[in-house]
């Protein structure tokens, strides 16, 4: 993404600013500036060593976040429980940050919420909202419905709360996408976002599926300069799922089901890491997730038909 946005202001061609580029990707950069807009969001601290994480919980308490500064998918991000946790947290996220710095933030209890969002005509506008399910001891999604499992009254919110988030960020090309979490009192705090879309196909299937409205079109039309209509439709809601598979450790002997799957009128996309003769190791991020399909129907066979896509699939593994 950054690549892009360096070579197309190089030679003047439409695409993310460099600024709103560089906040994307920096995450102290962004709470900087939410908290000059007011906006809500944990407390948080840049951390260079372990003891600035100590300082830090003299004001907060347990849990935290650490996690790096610059770095996407839950990659480096842990969720830190009690004192003896720190010192592995902080490496990792050190580890995996790519300007070796660390935030740490104030762990909010709550349901964990995606809003994409698309620019049109250089304005933020909320294009889906999806409730996250996670991994259990993992900060990694393993369910994300659209639209999210929320009241109508906190959907409402939450979209108009991420136009004011991401336009205060200055994201005015193509998608955005966010993180927030939902207390139980219906406060929405926000996380943190990105001038991009989402990973998984979110960008290009699922958030025009949602909305009603072809995005990915429309994005690489503005990339090629062309004239597009001014934006006056409504958006729809249509129920879309994307569900992570989870498989077993081992090595696996033989696949089946895969066909019949994609056979599905209801399956959008479908995709498995793993091949016979692999062997499966345990996710610990969203980048090694063991591999999704994204399906759409209406509402009340959305989860019943997550589930008999996942009795279709079959894996068998080498000493079973």
């Amino acid at each position: 993404m950054f690549a892009q946005t360096v070579v197309a202001t190089k030679f003047k061609l439409p695409s993310p600013s460099l600024k709103s580029a560089q906040i994307g990707m920096n995450k102290f950069l962004q709470r900087q500036i939410g908290k000059k807009r007011g906006i809500l969001q944990p407390e948080f601290k840049l951390c260079f060593s372990i003891e600035d994480v100590k300082e830090f919980l003299t004001k907060v308490d347990f849990p935290i976040i650490l996690k790096p500064v610059d770095n996407r998918g839950s990659i480096g991000v842990s969720k830190v429980n009690n004192i003896s946790e720190i010192e592995k947290s902080f490496f990792y996220a050190l580890k995996n940050s790519i300007s070796k710095s660390i935030i740490a933030e104030k762990f909010i209890e709550g349901t964990q919420i995606i809003v994409d969002g698309y620019a049109f005509d250089k304005i933020q506008k909320s294009t889906a909202v999806s409730t996250k399910i996670l991994a259990q001891n993992k900060e990694v999604a393993v369910d994300i419905k659209y639209p999210g499992n929320l009241p109508e009254h906190i959907l409402i919110k939450a979209k108009k709360n991420n136009e004011f988030v991401v336009n205060s960020l200055g994201f005015d090309f193509g998608f955005s996408h966010s993180e927030c979490m939902i207390d139980k009192n219906e406060n929405i705090y926000w996380i943190e976002s990105a001038t991009r879309g989402g990973g998984c196909f979110i960008s290009e299937i699922i958030d025009s599926k949602v909305c009603g409205i072809n995005l990915l079109d429309r994005y690489i039309d503005e990339i090629l300069g062309k004239k597009v209509e001014v934006f006056n439709k409504k958006m729809e809601e249509n129920p879309v799922l994307m569900k992570f598979i989870t498989l077993k450790s081992g090595r696996i002997k033989k696949i089946e089901g895969i066909k019949e799957i994609l056979n599905l009128k209801e399956v959008l996309a479908f995709r498995l890491e793993y091949k016979e003769g692999d062997f499966v190791e345990p996710f610990t991020t969203d980048a090694d997730r063991h591999g999704f399909f994204i399906i759409s129907t209406n509402e009340e066979n959305l989860r019943n038909k997550s589930d008999e896509i996942l009795k279709i699939l079959k894996v068998e593994y080498e000493n079973e």
